[in-house]
């Protein structure tokens, strides 16, 4: 199993993410659950299970530092190279 974060490019909300290398999946896109904007899509077939960890207008959400944007820009540009399947 995998485990990272993701930010959401739009609202800065940041999510847990747990990615099975066993369990099979199905493509997707993921949606951040506050802003409604593409979080993560992908064409593989693994089991990804995505959960809001801080949102931010949290009270913590000052004093705990993001995860570098820059990696998360390269990850969504990762993503974005993809195909796009349907499952919202």
């Amino acid at each position: 199993m995998k485990l990272y974060e993701v930010v959401c490019p739009v609202c800065d909300a940041l999510y847990d993410v747990a990615e099975s290398d066993l369990v099979v999946g199905s493509p997707g896109v993921q949606k951040c659950s506050l802003c409604g904007h593409t979080i993560a899509s992908w064409s593989d077939r693994k089991l990804k299970a995505f959960r809001l960890k801080m949102s931010p207008q949290s009270p913590l959400s000052s004093r705990v530092r993001h995860p570098v944007r820059a990696q998360a820009a390269l990850d969504m540009a990762l993503v974005a190279a993809s195909p796009m399947c349907g499952r919202a």
